[in-house]
């Protein structure tokens, strides 16, 4: 079935880790946007690291090793989205120490940010997959 599959090629592995760790990376300069109070990416700067960051992690779950690498392809996409609501939703916990200075936001915008993320990298690999080009 199309939507419950294994990737077994080592080749497409190691490029949905790439792509993964690429996407991870791509939060720092958001993060440094907002830091610096900048005027790129405005519209995007609140909920693209939720996006960025449920897609990047649904990448390294499916490229992954070892326990990992048996990982179906839905299994993977409900545990990044589990992840990503879950540390949503850890925003709302107060913070003990130094970590109550810092302001978290809960916002369900990022939750339906981190479901597309998960949901455009879902058809990314589905598309991948369908091609047999990896």
């Amino acid at each position: 079935m199309i939507l419950n599959f294994t990737i077994s090629s080592q080749k497409a592995k190691k490029v949905f880790e790439y792509i993964g760790l690429t996407l991870w990376l791509l939060i720092i300069p958001i993060k440094l946007n907002r830091y610096f109070n900048l005027k790129i990416f405005e519209a995007l700067n609140n909920n693209l690291p939720s996006f960025l960051g449920a897609a990047g992690l649904f990448f390294i779950l499916i490229s992954g090793k070892g326990r990992l690498s048996n990982l179906r392809v839905a299994q993977g996409a409900l545990i990044a989205i589990s992840v990503s609501v879950l540390l949503e939703v850890i925003q709302l916990f107060p913070r003990p120490g130094i970590l109550s200075y810092i302001n978290y936001t809960f916002d369900f915008v990022d939750i339906l940010f981190s479901l597309i993320g998960v949901g455009i990298s879902y058809l990314i690999i589905l598309i991948a997959y369908s091609k047999k080009s990896l």
